[in-house]
């Protein structure tokens, strides 16, 4: 797990098997952001293969935080099988997903 700011994006990227044990670490940098200035994120899977329920639920209780403070968080999937987990749950309607990193970036501006 990754976190960092680029330009006016803060971005997580996870890796592998994102499980339950990882939601701390992932409350952690939100903490950060929520404190910072700028509040648009990006949470790159383009590495990650699985995503705990409550890793799913963590990120979408996240962007609902983020909207009232003018903020927003995206995703970057390409693997198939999480793509068709983001289908089978809808929240394929709740974030903009983007197939690559440059993208998801470039949707901000």
């Amino acid at each position: 797990m990754e976190y960092k700011t680029l330009d006016k994006v803060h971005l997580i990227k996870l890796f592998g098997s994102v499980l339950q044990s990882d939601s701390g670490r992932i409350e952690r940098y939100f903490t950060e952001i929520f404190s910072s200035e700028n509040k648009n994120v990006i949470i790159d899977l383009s590495e990650a293969n699985h995503i705990s329920s409550s890793v799913l639920g963590q990120i979408v209780y996240m962007k609902n935080k983020l909207k009232p403070k003018n903020g927003d968080l995206r995703l970057v999937v390409f693997d198939e099988d999480l793509l068709e987990l983001f289908e089978l749950t809808m929240l394929n309607k709740v974030f903009q997903i983007f197939s690559s990193l440059d993208e998801a970036i470039d949707s901000y501006n």
